[in-house]
């Protein structure tokens, strides 16, 4: 929603967000939810909430250091490990999208039972399903055959499934179309909630250590505190969750909390340790 008014970033919230990974019919789904959501929070709280659609995330982060046209931004994880220096050095104030309460989420590597996968080592010639959004999944999935392979994933599996929904990853694992897939506890469980049925087709051969989230949003250094402190404000008082639920539901997302970046600092080790396995060919 880009506003045909003057830019105020003084006063006002223009979160950036990249959407272009998703296929054109979840785009433009989330494109109206988005501004229709926007247009609720104004007409019923007063709240001007300004959504800025960017076609990459690369661009997302030169507008956000220009501080020009968005105050705030919204990116997946695996994004903010990417540049999360640069990130850090043009922002303060971050919050996450975290699951069901918890600052924190498990990643599950899973397999159908059938697909004679019992450790990181039977992966060699299986098929992965993976989420086209983000690549949290599949860097941690990297990481943990590197550890314990001493070898790139490209060089274990066969080939990659692209899925639109991160629920259709373990739906595509356990009616057999993949051989195995990466998955947040929060949405297996629910899965498994829904259908208990498919945990006799299923088998978790590793977990993460809780240090995950979806999603994170940061303030530019330069936004005035006072509507900083005003968004949390919102979010303290669950206005902001409320109005965007049907929005997080999409993403598989559950709500938004308050952060800082000393939380972060273990899964920043997370990813310094990743990317010192990366250096094996």
């Amino acid at each position: 929603l880009y506003s045909d008014t003057k830019i105020d970033l003084k006063n006002e919230y223009y979160f950036g967000i990249t959407i272009s990974k998703f296929n054109q019919a979840n785009q433009n789904r989330i494109k109206y939810l988005l501004i229709k959501l926007a247009k609720d929070l104004k007409e019923q709280h007063k709240i001007k909430i300004n959504i800025v659609f960017v076609e990459d995330t690369m661009a997302l982060t030169k507008l956000f250091k220009s501080f020009e046209k968005i105050n705030g931004l919204v990116v997946y994880s695996s994004f903010y490990l990417k540049y999360k220096d640069e990130l850090k050095s043009m922002s303060k104030n971050p919050f996450l999208f975290n699951t069901k309460g918890d600052k924190k989420n498990q990643y599950y590597l899973v397999a159908n039972k059938t697909s004679n996968i019992n450790s990181i080592k039977d992966l060699k010639g299986k098929t992965y399903a993976s989420y086209v959004a983000d690549v949290g999944y599949e860097t941690w999935l990297d990481y943990i055959i590197r550890k314990k392979l001493n070898t790139p994933m490209e060089k274990v599996i066969k080939k990659r499934n692209f899925k639109q929904k991160n629920k259709r990853l373990l739906l595509d694992v356990y009616f057999n179309k993949s051989d195995f897939t990466v998955i947040s506890k929060a949405i297996y469980d629910d899965m498994l909630l829904l259908n208990p049925a498919m945990k006799k087709n299923l088998l978790i051969i590793e977990k993460s250590d809780p240090i995950f989230f979806s999603a994170l949003g940061l303030f530019h250094k330069d936004t005035p505190q006072k509507i900083v402190d005003n968004f949390y404000t919102l979010v303290n008082n669950n206005i902001f969750n409320k109005n965007f639920s049907e929005f997080f539901k999409i993403l598989n997302l559950y709500n938004l909390q308050k952060t800082s970046f000393n939380e972060l600092k273990t899964l920043d080790k997370y990813f310094d340790n990743y990317n010192k396995l990366k250096i094996i060919k």
